[in-house]
């Protein structure tokens, strides 16, 4: 039974990375080893292992510099203390992520682990950047954070 637990856990994973996951694009470039460490940096999210995460979703990053990625990664510097490793990659993702649109299984306003949540890449970092730099923008206002 544990066995079987397992390969649905590895099933649900393949097709979360598929469908979106954390902020992953469809038929994005990088290497296979890159979404299998981006598939274990999810699974580490959502159990809330927030630097496990991060040592994954730096090996994806190192290995496929993408935007999904480098949100990935600043998303994780943010969520374990580092905004100022956060702060350049969110900046170069609100800069250059332009209407590339993404799944999130994580709520970041709210804390939660909602049901798949679509957002734009470049708006949701320049909120987030307004959070961190305590200067919210137009972006942040329009989540309601003040």
């Amino acid at each position: 039974m544990k066995r079987l637990s397992t390969i649905c856990l590895a099933v649900a994973s393949v097709s979360l990375l598929a469908s979106g996951a954390l902020a992953a694009e469809q038929q994005e470039p990088g290497t296979y080893a890159a979404q299998i460490a981006q598939t274990r940096g999810l699974q580490a999210a959502v159990r809330g292992d927030w630097a496990a995460a991060t040592r994954f979703d730096q090996q994806s990053y190192r290995q496929s510099p993408s935007v999904s990625n480098e949100f990935n990664l600043a998303a994780d510097y943010a969520r374990t203390g580092q905004p100022a490793l956060a702060i350049p990659l969110y900046q170069d993702v609100a800069e250059n992520g332009g209407f590339r649109k993404a799944y999130s299984v994580y709520n970041d306003r709210t804390q939660e682990q909602p049901a798949l949540e679509q957002f734009n890449y470049a708006a949701e970092a320049t909120r987030r950047l307004g959070v961190l730099t305590d200067q919210p923008t137009s972006t942040a206002s329009y989540y309601g954070i003040h």
